[in-house]
């Protein structure tokens, strides 16, 4: 206990030393904040160059601003000059216009009261009609571009006459019946006057819209552009063009007015949408479309090659479709509704491809193995269209592109025109989706798609399928798995597994001939054969030559009772070689000449030569063939095998309608068969 103070006494010290140390960090840490955050201790001349060069960037940032405004405000103060100025000229032609018109009023006013009277009603409804603001904005326009008179020919007066008389009925002319009118009155009038500037945009313009100026500088462009020689298509002018020939009007038959459209389109293309209107492109892909089905010209004219393979497309994989409905009884359809003509494999495989934003030819593997690709594709399709027969409300291509529709259209839509042709009841085909009928005086469009687009879902079914093949097939070139639905992955992991499963049951029992080795196989034998012959026969002593002169028994004749299966059977002695090979002395064989080479060529048989030189003529064979003459299999081969040594490769190859001559080869084979 006595130890007790002096240990208490040591904490004590300890804890006040603790204390008085986190003072000491404390202050320390305040003395750095305080010396030392704002300013660095040595600064370097780098860091005073950046400074610098920081400095004059926020200089010249705030001048080429303050330059900015200043050019705004100068453009903001010329523009509105230049309305000022516009407005100013346009008041001041209008006043002068106004004072035309009294003018010409009061001098019709001279004469008897009754022609006063009816000067004053005249005078009375002009005002009236200028008053409405259509009017009054058309005329104050024409006003302003006749400032400089400009001379009509005959044939423009005549249209401007148009439009101050009536029709049958008396009614005034208007609307589509003048347009038409006028149409056909300069269906061939041609104009040279020099164009003076670009024509004022006009939204569905016709020629009384125009004036004077205008209307002559539109005939000249169509003279020039039906020459071939007008590079600008202006809008007004363009419109205007084309609603002539959609009505059928100019020179030369349907057919070339179709033309004249496909040009005028073709030219848009080219220019792109600059100074031309943001709907004249799209007006003309209508009315091309709507030209062909309504003149009843070649339907093939009125789409793409693209737009027929996608239509194609989107037709096989509803019929596959169908197809899996009926045969699993689903949508209210039965085996009895099942299409009478269905996509094999690789054409359901090759639609999918076409529908879809993966491309099936940028693949290596697909490229490779398209035949087990398009087992796995086709299997996976008819899953997905059963599964969505049985579990949605909606089809697996109708979730894809949209469900088939059928809408009423109206031909040649936003152009002045009249429908004048008696059509009865007429069907257009346009594409394996899409056609066009004529029905109690209607037009209706049935289509089979909703969306005419490649579909984003479908190509990540085909990249999933891509993928998992790859890594079945331990190709080289693995594909990243990506997040897919887990009922979609099983359904492919087990179609892909099972096509894989056959290929390589397949390849167990495939058994695989190498004829490039046959000529090595040869040679062997013969330096086997060589090496077994005896000192005597290669002096041409032949064993068993000296029974060759006896006579030989005769054959017994075959009791009755016997197996004819057995005499069928018993295999035939063998010639003796003395038979085959004229008996000689040995030393007559030694000193003898070779025998002459044979004239056929490549050493060819009469009946090899014949037959070879009927294949390449395409002719029938088969009555040299027969019994003691060899298969036909054996027979080809051996002609291959002799023409091998000069075209290095077979020539004659075997297919759906027999041995054929291979096209690459039938040059050097005709010459040296001499046929």
């Amino acid at each position: 206990m006595a130890g007790q103070p002096d240990e208490n006494h040591d904490r004590v010290e300890r804890i006040i030393q603790q204390i008085l140390g986190s003072d000491r960090m404390r202050e320390s840490s305040a003395f750095s904040q305080r010396s030392y955050s704002d300013e660095p201790i040595l600064r370097t001349g780098a860091d005073l160059q950046r400074e610098r060069a920081q400095q004059r960037a926020a200089d010249r940032r705030a001048a080429a601003s303050a330059h900015s405004r200043s050019e705004f405000e100068r453009k903001r103060r010329a523009r509105e000059a230049a309305y000022r100025q516009q407005g100013e000229d346009e008041q001041r032609d209008v006043a002068a216009w106004r004072n035309a018109v009294a003018q010409r009023g009061a001098s019709a006013t001279q004469g008897s009261p009754a022609r006063q009277d009816q000067s004053a009603q005249r005078s009375q409804g002009a005002q009236r009609v200028a008053t409405s603001t259509w009017n009054w904005l058309q005329d104050r326009l024409r006003a302003k571009e006749n400032v400089i008179p400009v001379k009509l020919p005959e044939t423009l007066r005549q249209l401007r006459a148009l439009e101050q008389s009536n029709d049958a009925d008396g009614h005034p002319l208007r609307g589509i019946r003048l347009f038409l009118q006028q149409a056909r009155l300069a269906a061939d009038f041609q104009d040279n006057q020099p164009l003076v500037g670009t024509p004022r945009y006009r939204y569905l313009p016709t020629y009384q819209e125009l004036s004077d100026r205008e209307l002559r500088g539109y005939f000249t462009w169509r003279t020039s552009w039906r020459a071939g020689t007008a590079y600008e298509l202006p809008y007004t002018y363009a419109h205007l063009l084309a609603s002539e020939l959609v009505n059928n009007i100019g020179p030369g038959d349907e057919l070339a007015h179709f033309d004249e459209l496909r040009r005028m389109r073709q030219r848009c293309e080219e220019l792109g949408t600059q100074d031309l209107g943001a709907n004249l492109l799209l007006d003309l892909n209508r009315w091309v479309r709507d030209f062909v089905i309504y003149y009843g010209l070649d339907p093939k004219l009125a789409t793409t090659e693209d737009e027929r393979a996608y239509a194609q497309a989107v037709a096989a994989l509803r019929t596959a479709e169908r197809a899996v409905l009926c045969q699993e009884s689903l949508r209210g359809l039965t085996p009895a509704d099942s299409p009478q003509t269905l996509p094999t494999d690789a054409q359901l495989w090759a639609a999918m491809g076409a529908v879809s934003t993966y491309p099936l030819d940028r693949s290596p593997f697909f490229r490779e193995h398209p035949d087990e690709a398009a087992a796995v594709g086709a299997a996976v399709f008819r899953k997905l269209a059963s599964h969505c027969g049985k579990r949605r409300k909606v089809n697996y291509v109708d979730g894809l592109l949209g469900p088939e529709e059928s809408y009423q259209y109206t031909p040649f839509l936003g152009a002045p025109f009249v429908e004048d042709k008696d059509h009865g009841q007429v069907t257009v085909r346009l594409t394996a989706c899409e056609t066009v009928s004529f029905r109690f005086g209607r037009w209706n469009i049935k289509r089979g798609y909703e969306r005419a687009a490649r579909n984003r879902e479908l190509g990540k079914l085909l990249r999933a399928i891509d993928q998992q093949m790859r890594a079945d097939w331990q190709y080289n070139r693995p594909l990243k798995e990506r997040e897919l639905p887990k009922y979609l992955r099983t359904m492919i992991a087990k179609e892909s597994a099972a096509v894989h499963e056959r290929q390589v049951e397949a390849e167990k029992r495939k058994i695989t001939i190498d004829l490039s080795q046959l000529k090595q196989i040869r040679t062997a034998a013969a330096a086997t054969r060589e090496a077994l012959l005896i000192d005597e026969e290669r002096e041409g002593y032949v064993p068993g030559m000296e029974q060759a002169t006896q006579p030989q028994p005769a054959e017994q004749p075959q009791l009755p009772g016997m197996e004819t299966s057995y005499a069928r059977k018993k295999p035939q002695a063998k010639a003796p070689l003395a038979q085959a090979v004229p008996a000689v002395p040995a030393a007559a064989a030694v000193t003898s000449q070779p025998a002459p080479p044979s004239h056929n060529p490549c050493g060819l048989t009469d009946l090899e030569l014949q037959v070879a030189r009927r294949i390449v003529a395409s002719e029938p064979y088969q009555d040299l063939l027969g019994p003691g003459k060899p298969l036909e299999s054996v027979l080809v081969d051996s002609i291959n095998e002799k023409l091998f040594d000069e075209i290095g490769d077979a020539v004659i190859e075997f297919g759906d309608d027999g041995p054929t001559l291979i096209e690459d080869y039938a040059d050097d084979v005709r010459e040296i068969l001499g046929s």
